[in-house]
């Protein structure tokens, strides 16, 4: 069986999602970022397009997970304006 990185999604409009990791998981959503960039390209109407991805981690940083239409390209830490933004959404 197939093991992918456990996520919940906190908020999704058309500019962002913001996922949440599950902290029992055997695989972390930043060692699977292009699979969970897939997995969520899948699940919305016409994709990803250009929203961007971001990732709160189990010690509550945040990361975004970049891609290109739906094709990973690179992981990176958000800014603290950035985190001061998204944890808004957590709470």
């Amino acid at each position: 069986m197939l093991e992918h990185a456990d996520y919940s999604i906190i908020e999704a409009n058309d500019r962002f999602v913001l996922i949440d990791v599950d902290d029992d998981a055997h695989l972390r959503v930043p060692d699977d970022a292009g699979d969970v960039i897939h997995r969520l390209d899948a699940q919305f109407a016409g994709g990803l397009r250009g929203r961007k991805v971001f990732c709160r981690k189990a010690d509550g940083c945040f990361d975004e997970l970049v891609h290109y239409f739906g094709r990973f390209t690179r992981q990176g830490h958000c800014s603290s304006d950035q985190s001061r933004f998204l944890e808004t959404f957590c709470r």
